[in-house]
Formats: C-alpha cells, sequence, structure tokens
C-alpha cells in the first residue's frame, strides 16, 4: 500500500511491476472518498458535454505538466462542479479542494 497520500479513508495500492500502470484504491464504505469517485462518474455518464469538456481540460493539463500535484489542483474548479451536482455538500467539495492542492 502506498498510504492515504493525502485522501483520508482511501488507501493507494501500487500494481505489480509485471502489470500496466493503474490507479487502484481501497475505500471505506460511506466516506468522502468514494462519494467523490462515484459522484464524477455518474455525473460524467449523464451529462456528455460535461464529460468532453472535463477530459479535454485533463488532456490538456496532461500535455502542460508532469507534475501530479499541479494536474490535480487544476482541474479542481471544475471537478468541484461536478461535485455539486453529484451532491456533495459544501463543506465535502472543500475538503476534497483542500486535499487537492499542490504541496
Amino acid at each position: 500500500s502506498l498510504g492515504e497520500c493525502g485522501i483520508p479513508q482511501r488507501w493507494a495500492l501500487q500494481a505489480p511491476a509485471e502489470y500496466p500502470r493503474t490507479n487502484t484504491y481501497v475505500i471505506v464504505k460511506g466516506s468522502t472518498a468514494l462519494r467523490n469517485h462515484l459522484g464524477v462518474r455518474e455525473v460524467l455518464r449523464r451529462d456528455a458535454d460535461l464529460r468532453d469538456e472535463y477530459g479535454a481540460l485533463k488532456q490538456s493539463l496532461a500535455r502542460q505538466t508532469d507534475d501530479v500535484d499541479r494536474y490535480v489542483e487544476a482541474k479542481s474548479a471544475l471537478l468541484s462542479e461536478i461535485l455539486a451536482r453529484a451532491g456533495l455538500s459544501d463543506d465535502e467539495r472543500a475538503e476534497i479542494e483542500l486535499a487537492n492542492r499542490a504541496t
């Protein structure tokens, strides 16, 4: 395990070297981290325009930086909009945004 990596109740796992690189997590049922993951998935499944906007932003940021912390922080504003549509509270979104800030 790589630990929580700044996200409470979510533990990142490292894939074995012989497998393709993936982002795999164990997340506590009912946690903000799980609501974040599932909320983004559900909103983007329902809204093709928003899904395309988020995808284009992620691709643009990936071309601009190799720094994962900067990448995550730079997409936080749009992510917060997506999470609001998913029903996460202002406090939950603020918690997620704080965790997504570059250090």
